[in-house]
């Protein structure tokens, strides 16, 4: 994560095609691992089910 906090604060200079590309990659990236962190975990609920 400190990568990515490190390309937030940091401007390209020159930036090659290819170096915004994977700076937009690293940042999607981030953010996923962000919002993975974030979900709820699965519970098991142990109880009867009543089907009529």
């Amino acid at each position: 994560m400190g990568d990515q906090v490190e390309l937030l604060l940091r401007r390209l200079v020159e930036a090659d095609p290819e170096e915004a590309v994977t700076l937009c990659t690293r940042l999607v990236k981030g953010v996923g691992e962000v919002l993975r962190a974030l979900r709820a975990a699965a519970v098991t609920v142990d109880g009867a089910i009543d089907d009529h």
